[in-house]
């Protein structure tokens, strides 16, 4: 994740209800901060990364025991994109009408259509929807 999103997920994880659906998993995973200007992460399991994101990646991968998520983050989800590094995307929709705002997908190198895998329909309105890179031939 990048530093914005670092900080409001530290700031609200560690002091989450114990009901909530994501508190645990969020505070005892393994967290890669991205980012040239934080310089400390007090967030259990938390490191920081500044170097160059692609070869920072590769290294996440070579250690993963698993996938690798992206939370938050507009203008770093756009650098993953761009230097070709993500394989799908898990997106929520959730009904709200904010007006204009960042758009993931701007200023993209090239065309990316991805290969749609499913859908699901929760109770409060929100959808969820995985797309995966196409198959490279």
């Amino acid at each position: 994740m990048g530093r914005k999103t670092y900080e409001g997920m530290a700031w609200y994880f560690p002091t989450a209800d114990t009901g909530h659906p994501y508190a645990e998993i969020m505070n005892t995973a393994p967290k890669a901060v991205f980012s040239s200007t934080l310089k400390s992460a007090g967030w259990n399991n938390s490191t920081i990364v500044n170097g160059d994101t692609a070869a920072e990646i590769e290294k996440l991968k070579q250690h993963a025991t698993g996938d690798i998520m992206v939370h938050g983050g507009v203008s770093f989800v756009q650098s993953l994109v761009r230097l070709d590094l993500v394989d799908g995307y898990l997106l929520t929709v959730f009904p709200y009408l904010a007006g204009p705002g960042a758009t993931l997908f701007a200023d993209l190198p090239r065309s990316q259509p991805p290969e749609f895998v499913s859908s699901t329909a929760f109770g409060n309105g929100m959808l969820g929807l995985v797309y995966r890179r196409p198959q490279r031939p």
